[in-house]
């Protein structure tokens, strides 16, 4: 049996141009879209560059000109400095090698005293005053304390003062100040001789020319002693003498605190205390250029604007008034 097919009517397949014109639309936005954001890929957006203590330089911009020329100014900082340091070494070195030399110089045979010299001296030996330095020949040039050595010979009772000096050629001079005497001073084997500062020079066997003898006072006689007291108020009388008083005074008479002068005619004038003796003896060489000094016992200055004289009568007893001076003449 035959079996008969009926043919199938074809099936409409709906229409797809649409669909495909719809697709082509979204394709091309899609292809634009992809585009455009392949062109916005391309153009990234410029990174904000983050902030630091110190920004970045980049290769010729300023700021890496900048930090070069500080890289070399600081090279040659370094450098100045290490030359400044070789050059303070050097002299460093310079300084100690010829402090050395010095030092080994001064302290060579070159440099020692070969003599001792004295000048100024015209009573004291010069030996003495040597001895008394006690300086040693061939000792070290500088080691001699200049001072100490004076002192030693100021210890001299004849010296006032001394100076030491040295010289390079290694000379010592001593330069002395000897004491100059004001007063001699009455005793048993002699005078002894005292100057302005109230000490005992030396003792001679006769009272000096130009000395007034001070009688009264008792010296020990060593040399370098102060004066006995009482010695104070004679060295003020002496620097008050005139030269016309000097030469009408035999010699100068202590008792105690009291002063009195015996005068070359005979007769003795008293002064009394060392008070106002500048105007005793202004008042005593007034009487002296205008008064008779014939049988003169004696002339009173203690108050020196009213001096009072007495004279020796005819037997030797004084007697204020005397008419007749033939008869003591």
């Amino acid at each position: 049996m035959t079996t008969t097919t009926k043919p199938r009517k074809p099936t409409k397949k709906p229409a797809k141009k649409p669909a495909k014109k719809q697709s082509t639309a979204s394709s091309s936005r899609a292809a634009r879209n992809k585009a455009a954001s392949k062109t916005t890929r391309k153009k990234p957006a410029a990174k904000r560059p983050q902030r630091s203590g110190k920004a970045a330089p980049s290769i010729g911009s300023r700021q890496n000109v900048g930090a070069r020329n500080l890289t070399a100014r600081a090279q040659e900082v370094r450098v100045e400095r290490l030359q400044r340091r070789r050059s303070v070494v050097i002299v460093l070195i310079a300084l100690s090698a010829v402090t050395a030399l010095g030092i080994g110089i001064l302290r060579s045979p070159l440099m020692a005293i070969d003599s001792v010299t004295v000048g100024g001296a015209s009573v004291v030996d010069d030996d003495a005053i040597r001895n008394a330095a006690a300086i040693p020949l061939g000792s070290p040039l500088l080691d001699l304390p200049l001072e100490t050595t004076a002192a030693r010979v100021e210890a001299l009772p004849e010296v006032r003062s001394a100076v030491v000096t040295r010289s390079f050629t290694g000379v010592i001079h001593i330069e002395v100040v000897e004491r100059e005497p004001t007063m001699a001073i009455r005793a048993n084997d002699g005078y002894v001789l005292v100057d302005d500062d109230g000490r005992q020079v030396r003792t001679i066997p006769a009272a000096p020319d130009g000395f007034l003898p001070v009688i009264g006072l008792e010296a020990t006689g060593v040399a370098g002693d102060p004066a006995p007291p009482g010695s104070t108020a004679v060295l003020r009388l002496m620097g008050e003498i005139t030269p016309p008083v000097r030469a009408a005074v035999s010699e100068v008479i202590v008792s105690g605190d009291q002063l009195a002068l015996r005068l070359s005619q005979g007769g003795r004038v008293v002064l009394g205390d060392d008070e106002e003796l500048k105007a005793k003896v202004i008042s005593l060489e007034t009487l002296l250029n205008s008064v008779d000094l014939r049988c003169v016992h004696e002339i009173d200055l203690t108050v020196p604007s009213a001096p009072a004289l007495s004279r020796i009568g005819e037997k030797g007893n004084p007697r204020a008034g005397l008419a007749d001076l033939t008869l003591c003449s």
